[in-house]
């Protein structure tokens, strides 16, 4: 009898220390999940989860391309006058998010092609007619294109700058008209870098 009493305290201890295990294990992956960047503008925005990851995967693709730094769920700072505004996959340009909400999707007061001033920004859309996300450029230096496909661009800069596309190896490809100016076709496949001035 005490023999049977042993083996049965020997299992209750055995599934004590299982379940202990399990239980440190659970909370440990419950700790380990952080909270993802931003979370609270994508739920104050209503961003169904398949919104919210595709943006997220398009703002991680940038961010990798630019070296930037990310500000809000879908603007990444890569310096302090050049901004990449992401839009969501499938709408035509990006939203403002904040803790409160979001704006509709809308050109910045930057990059509008249908202005009449000169601001010193050339943008860069990653799809045709002004359309999808937008990078903001300003200084006369080379920037990394981080757009691939067919897109567009408008050159608000002052005086007559024109922007200037260089390929893989810094050759010469081709430029802008001088401000103010807009094309709203633009092949970035072979576009490497971009020298706005």
């Amino acid at each position: 009898m005490a023999g049977r009493a042993r083996i049965i305290r020997k299992i209750a201890t055995a599934s004590a220390a299982a379940a202990l295990l399990a239980l440190s294990i659970n909370a440990g992956t419950a700790s380990a999940s952080t909270p993802q960047p931003f979370a609270g503008q994508a739920r104050a925005a209503h961003l169904t989860p398949a919104q919210d990851s595709a943006l997220r995967a398009e703002v991680a693709k940038y961010l990798k391309r630019s070296g930037g730094k990310q500000i809000s769920l879908n603007e990444i700072k890569v310096d302090d006058k050049r901004t990449i505004r992401v839009a969501i996959p499938g709408e035509a340009h990006p939203r403002t998010f904040t803790d409160h909400g979001s704006t509709a999707p809308a050109y910045s007061s930057i990059c509008n092609p249908f202005a009449y001033t000169q601001n010193g920004y050339f943008c860069a859309f990653s799809d045709y007619a002004w359309a999808g996300s937008e990078d903001q450029m300003y200084y006369c230096h080379s920037y990394d294109m981080n757009f691939t496909s067919t897109g567009s661009w408008v050159n608000r800069q002052y005086g007559t700058h024109a922007a200037k596309f260089y390929g893989k190896r810094g050759d010469y490809l081709g430029q802008t008209l001088p401000p103010i100016s807009a094309s709203k076709e633009q092949n970035w496949y072979y576009v490497w870098t971009v020298v706005p001035c």
